[in-house]
């Protein structure tokens, strides 16, 4: 038998090397196509749970910067509100109506009128009322003042008087007008039965309104 040359056979293997060289970067191509493939989301997918997650905080944060800005477009109204009411009791009012001091929590003002007692006398009064740095969430009080006596009577218009104040910021009437109610019904105030004969006008009035 005739031998095959070396360099017939060195030939051969280098064809062979080089095809499998071929097939290889060959499947190496369509590997990486097919990873590419795998990796590429299709339409209509769904999210995975991490960008759920993030779309949620993000939705999240917004409604959340937009009830900051409701809430803080409401104590600004708020806060207009309690201006305007007291600029308007202090037009209205005038001298009769002082600041004393403004505290943490309350501006406290004095009231003075004259009033005609049971007896046709005319009387001097001279009060305190507290108007809270959260009104009208919080309704005005009248008070004792420092210098005044303890007086059973004075104790039971400020009971009733600060009771009737918070049912009138109910129906939101503003300051003048509470103060004017407390002017006009001083007398009345003094009774131990005003809230009695109160709460019977008042039902009676909603049963005739009907």
């Amino acid at each position: 038998m005739s031998a095959v040359p070396a360099t017939v056979n060195e030939g051969a293997a280098a064809r062979k090397v080089d095809r499998a060289d071929k097939k290889m970067e060959k499947d190496n191509k369509q590997g990486n196509h097919q990873r590419r493939k795998r990796i590429r989301k299709p339409k209509g997918a769904k999210s995975t749970p991490e960008e759920t997650v993030s779309s949620s905080v993000k939705e999240g944060t917004f409604i959340n910067d937009e009830d900051t800005e409701k809430k803080f477009q409401a104590r600004n109204a708020l806060k207009l509100q309690r201006k305007n009411e007291i600029e308007q009791m202090s037009h209205l009012a005038g001298s009769n109506v002082t600041m004393l001091r403004k505290g943490q929590y309350v501006t406290t003002y004095s009231i003075k009128f004259t009033t005609i007692n049971q007896n046709d006398v005319t009387d001097k009064v001279k009060c305190v009322f507290n108007i809270p740095l959260d009104y009208p969430q919080s309704a005005i009080k009248l008070s004792r003042p420092k210098d005044c006596t303890v007086d059973e009577t004075l104790s039971q218009i400020i009971n009733n008087f600060n009771h009737k104040a918070r049912h009138m910021l109910k129906l939101r009437q503003p300051i003048i007008v509470q103060l004017n109610f407390l002017v006009s019904n001083w007398n009345l105030l003094k009774s131990p039965e005003f809230l009695t004969r109160d709460r019977v006008k008042k039902t009676l009035i909603t049963s005739l309104s009907f």
